[in-house]
């Protein structure tokens, strides 16, 4: 259940791509995360304790060896919007622990809750966050890409069209990835988008297959980013993420577009309608 139309409250990245916000869950304040990758919301089994939540079943979910105890969260404040009566597993959330001071948040909310919204505008370089429950209206001059999610059943994996150095030829890329680069390519969209075996023959990391490239321009729904840093994986498979979308999904991904771009963007999800909105900010120029 959600009242209230919108809802605006801060925004932060770390360099793990966890997009974190500020929520009151119940009567306690908790850092909280929009975590696509899930599909269920979890909370912290602290914050559980601490609000006296009554486990109402138990699941183990997909892929989890252990059962976990299920709870209903009363509601989560967004700003001025409020979510109802959340379905939540109670876990440990440390592994989610965000920024330099690891601080672990209370809640994760997944993709059963990120899709009720028309729009969430994860606005980076202004920090802060905005979710409506009708998509809003797309600014002029903002790009708009396709917004598919992947599920491997493990894990939901939002994607969006990437080309390079001029290429009329686009590949798959996961939103949100944490190589410290603006792109992570497998070596066959590499060389798909026009590039020749010998520039990617000696990766600097052999173990990983890697190879640092500079890309002249990144096109990414018309917006065109020039002279940015990007990693070629040109083992195979690739890495062990990209290997587990495929062998779950059959579907061939080529790479990552990562929370080094992502930043310079206000960057909205519409996921009912299945686009993704870039709207560079004016200090990015």
């Amino acid at each position: 259940q959600i009242e209230g139309a919108a809802g605006t409250t801060d925004l932060s990245i770390d360099a793990q791509g966890f997009k974190n916000f500020s929520t009151t869950v119940g009567e306690e304040y908790s850092r909280s995360i929009f975590f696509e990758l899930l599909n269920e919301t979890r909370i912290s089994t602290e914050l559980a304790a601490t609000l006296g939540l009554k486990e109402v079943g138990k699941v183990t979910p997909f892929a989890m060896p252990d059962e976990l105890s299920i709870v209903i969260v009363p509601e989560v404040k967004i700003g001025d919007l409020v979510i109802k009566q959340v379905p939540a597993l109670v876990t440990d959330l440390s592994p989610f622990a965000i920024g330099d001071d690891r601080e672990v948040p209370g809640l994760l909310l997944g993709r059963q809750v990120m899709q009720r919204f028309g729009s969430i505008a994860f606005d980076f370089p202004g920090s802060s966050m905005t979710v409506s429950v009708e998509a809003a209206p797309i600014a002029a001059g903002a790009n708009e890409l396709p917004l598919l999610v992947l599920d491997s059943l493990a894990l939901r994996v939002p994607i969006t069209k990437v080309t390079i150095d001029g290429s009329d030829t686009p590949f798959w890329a996961w939103v949100g990835g944490s190589w410290q680069a603006a792109l992570a390519m497998t070596g066959k969209a590499y060389l798909k988008s026009g590039h020749r075996p010998s520039e990617i023959a000696e990766p600097e990391d052999a173990d990983l297959g890697l190879k640092m490239v500079f890309l002249e321009s990144v096109n990414l729904g018309g917006d065109t980013v020039e002279g940015m840093g990007g990693f070629v994986l040109t083992n195979t498979p690739a890495d062990a993420s990209l290997s587990q979308i495929l062998d779950g999904t059959g579907f061939e991904l080529g790479g990552y577009l990562n929370v080094a771009l992502l930043k310079m963007y206000k960057t909205t999800y519409m996921l009912p309608e299945g686009k993704l909105l870039l709207e560079r900010a004016p200090a990015a120029e």
